[in-house]
């Protein structure tokens, strides 16, 4: 996956506001820590049914980014059960997850950082 975050849609919802940004793109970055962690777990403990619910929240909180490569490769995780996916194919799409997830939580560092330095 080789995308870049777009936070044209998140500032349209702020309004302007840069403290409101800031704080989205906090828990962005939250998120973009602990549910690959979570995810993970999961898949470790075969508990599917967390993992797909989790994969789901996941995509919801990036859904506003742009990063549509990975909100699909999200979306085949949260529909692995009807697609009938192998513990194997879901794996590799966590991988491709965790991955990525490192690489966007440095894009979203850089923006804060660049934030910041602009007050």
């Amino acid at each position: 996956m080789n995308e870049t975050i777009d936070l044209t849609y998140v500032y349209d919802i702020a309004n302007g506001n840069q403290a409101f940004v800031l704080k989205l793109l906090g828990i962005l970055q939250k998120n973009l820590r602990d549910f690959p962690i979570q995810m993970t777990q999961e898949f470790e403990k075969k508990d599917w049914h967390s993992l797909r619910e989790t994969a789901h929240k996941f995509k919801s909180c990036t859904a506003y980014t742009g990063v549509e490569n990975f909100n699909h490769t999200l979306k085949e995780i949260e529909i692995s059960a009807e697609e009938n996916r192998l513990p194997e194919e879901i794996h590799k799409l966590l991988l491709l997850i965790n991955e990525y997830s490192l690489v966007l939580n440095t894009q979203v560092s850089q923006i804060i950082e660049q934030m910041n330095a602009e007050k």
